[in-house]
């Protein structure tokens, strides 16, 4: 009996023993392996505890503005934003409750200075060292954001505003919009809202673009050397569809410059046709059309349609804006970039540089290519035309010689996504403006041109000889 006791309590013991072991060999492998990664996600409450004993570094536009900074509170800092709701989705929120959202999440570990983290008590060492964090100096112009966030009020849509050159962006507007300072207190009725404010649809709103798309197109019909002439009789037959210009317009003979400033669907039509799937897909491809944008921000992938063996009457329509494209308002805005710099497509970013508490420089931005799309004979061309397409409409000003293109993309119940993507040259560079705005009455020379001009001279008035 005493025999089988004994079995039974060394048997306990081995599993018992075994199990130790499991769980001691878990918590090794953890803390070697997981304990980083948990440590850097949003969701893990408990750094929100000790981040809120950090004195988070500032973040600031690039006239030296303070944007957001934290402030000494009886139980640790409470951050603050100085616009809140203009730049809550550029500065975004954070919260303890909710987690970080903006440049506050993409780039958490600088602003609290321990970018080099390599364990979970890096976080708790900064606490107990009472350490600074980093200051971030960000491309945005806040006089220029809190225009463009005026002037997006009224609307749900987006307002991009980059330097062609450098792939800055000196304004990102989203609307509707929210109070990044107030996120806790607000949240429920914020993700409840039907129009989500909390979306950044710069960055991650997709849309059919309607004859903007025409851009890269007229970039297919350059480089495949094709005849650019065309006679318009109002009509461009294709496997028995019937494509038809704005208010069944008939344009006779035209070329590429016509066919832009007319913004003719026929010709685009009948080009695409002679181009083909492939190229098309390979200039879409080109201006990152169905590509991941590497940017400060998530960013959704913008959809491209086009593939081999695609049906005539799918490829006519895609030429001109129909169909499955939908493109993001950034996405947009480095088309128009690329055009206006040469054929040249920059690299966005949002932060320019990264300073230590004490003043020294830890990373400074430079430009950078992020594609070689056309040559610069094709992109002078097209950025000619895209001159004379606005000459005289809504979207000129005297002051300078704009260059653009609308677009007006069909929404639902009848109303409309009205566009405008354009630029305009300064002394050495060229700033491009992008605006879009959802579920319209009015075309995209209607609605959206109006917008881009106020832009358009707000940027001369303060960046022409700057």
């Amino acid at each position: 009996m005493k025999s089988k006791n004994r079995n039974r309590i060394l048997f306990l013991l081995v599993i018992v023993a075994v199990l130790f072991l499991a769980v001691s060999l878990y918590l090794v492998y953890f803390q070697l392996f997981e304990a980083d990664e948990l440590a850097a996600n949003s969701l893990n409450r408990r750094n929100y505890i000790d981040e809120s004993l950090v004195d988070r570094g500032d973040i600031l536009d690039r006239t030296g503005q303070i944007l957001a900074q934290s402030q000494a509170t009886d139980t640790g800092y409470q951050r603050s934003v100085t616009y809140s709701v203009s730049l809550s989705h550029l500065i975004g929120y954070n919260s303890i409750t909710y987690g970080k959202s903006g440049i506050e999440q993409s780039y958490n570990d600088y602003l609290l200075n321990i970018q080099d983290r390599d364990a979970v008590g890096k976080l708790r060492q900064v606490v107990t060292d009472g350490t600074v964090g980093n200051n971030l100096t960000l491309t945005i112009d806040h006089r220029l954001q809190l225009l463009a966030n005026d002037l997006l009020k009224p609307y749900l849509g987006s307002i991009v505003v980059t330097d062609a050159k450098t792939g800055e962006v000196l304004a990102m507007a989203s609307s509707p919009t929210f109070d990044s300072d107030w996120i806790d207190q607000n949240w429920s009725w914020i993700i409840e809202d039907q129009t989500a404010p909390l979306l950044n649809r710069a960055t991650q709103g997709l849309y059919a673009p309607g004859s903007v798309v025409k851009l890269i197109s007229a970039v297919a019909i350059q480089e495949s050397g094709i005849d650019q002439s065309y006679v318009d009789t109002g009509e461009e037959m294709v496997t028995g569809y019937p494509f038809v210009n704005y208010n069944n317009a008939v344009y006779g003979e035209i070329g590429l410059r016509q066919a832009l400033i007319h913004s003719a669907n026929t010709y685009f039509a009948n080009k695409s046709l002679q181009v083909g799937a492939d190229k098309m897909a390979e200039v879409a491809g080109r201006f990152m059309i169905g590509e991941i944008i590497p940017f400060d921000l998530s960013t959704a992938r913008s959809s491209s349609p086009y593939q081999s063996g695609m049906a005539d009457v799918d490829l006519a329509a895609a030429s001109f804006g129909q169909g499955t494209t939908m493109v993001s308002p950034l996405n947009m805005a480095l088309v128009t970039g690329t055009i206006a710099n040469g054929g040249t497509m920059m690299k966005p970013y949002l932060v320019s540089e990264i300073h230590s508490p004490q003043g020294s420089l830890i990373r400074r931005t430079t430009p950078e290519v992020l594609s070689e799309v056309t040559s610069r004979r094709n992109a002078d061309e097209l950025r000619a035309d895209m001159q004379a397409v606005i000459e005289g409409t809504s979207a000129a000003i005297w002051s300078a010689p704009v260059g653009g293109k609308t677009g007006t993309a069909e929404a639902q119940d009848g109303l409309v996504h009205a566009w405008f993507t354009g630029f305009i040259p300064l002394d050495d560079r060229d700033i491009t403006v992008t605006v879009v705005l959802e579920n319209q009455t009015m075309t995209g020379a209607g609605a959206a041109s109006p917008i881009a001009a106020q832009l358009f001279q707000w940027i001369y008035d303060n960046y022409h000889h700057e």
